[in-house]
């Protein structure tokens, strides 16, 4: 996210419509959706190359539950553990 911040740091007003939530909000909802795409690609179209990248992106949607903003979302959590 800080890189993200700096690159916006060098737009006139690029950081006028920041919000860190927004942001967190985001990585959150792409990495669910990156994790359907990866299980319905592998398991529905048989495409089991993706399959490999489910762990991966399950990870990754742990790390970002396990952030402050992570415990708004109990019930997502409690598929991750």
């Amino acid at each position: 996210m800080q890189k993200y911040i700096k690159v916006l740091a060098d737009y006139p007003d690029g950081g006028a419509a920041f919000s860190v939530e927004g942001y967190y909000l985001l990585a959150l909802q792409r990495n669910l959706q990156i994790l359907g795409a990866f299980a319905f690609l592998s398991n529905v179209k048989g495409k089991i190359f993706f399959r490999n990248y489910l762990v991966p992106a399950a990870l990754s949607l742990d790390k970002l539950l396990n952030e402050s903003m992570g415990v708004q979302f109990p019930v997502i959590r409690a598929f991750t553990v």
